[in-house]
């Protein structure tokens, strides 16, 4: 089994070679015209075929790997800042506070005002 050589092509090295090859190509059929040797033409035809055909699938190969690079972005997004709403939740937090205190000071002074009396007296007339 013959070992076949491979040579690895930038997009610059491949768009080269392509000029190249219709060039050969093109002077190989000029040759042809002007009763040049079929054998030779055919072999070279054949060299140049298997060529592009190598060149091709190093191509594909190139746009796989290109496919599979994980891009991530270079822009960094800053966390938003968040002072205003932990000031607003604390404000919350404060006047809850100072709500359940003075629930605290109606309750006491509700049970102050009104004696075990007047609370019974209260519930026997409704």
């Amino acid at each position: 089994m013959a070992e076949e050589k491979t040579v690895a092509l930038d997009c610059d090295q491949y768009e080269d070679f392509k000029e190249e090859f219709i060039k050969a190509f093109k002077a190989e059929i000029a040759k042809l015209q002007s009763g040049g040797d079929n054998t030779a033409l055919m072999q070279r035809i054949d060299e140049i075929a298997r060529v592009q055909n190598l060149s091709a699938e190093q191509i594909t190969n190139f746009i796989n790997r290109i496919g599979q690079i994980d891009i991530k972005p270079v822009v960094e997004v800053q966390p938003p800042d968040m002072t205003d709403v932990n000031r607003a939740f604390g404000k919350i937090n404060v006047s809850t506070e100072i709500l359940a205190e003075a629930m605290k000071r109606i309750n006491a002074e509700v049970k102050g005002a009104l004696s075990d009396e007047k609370i019974k007296k209260a519930v026997q007339l409704f």
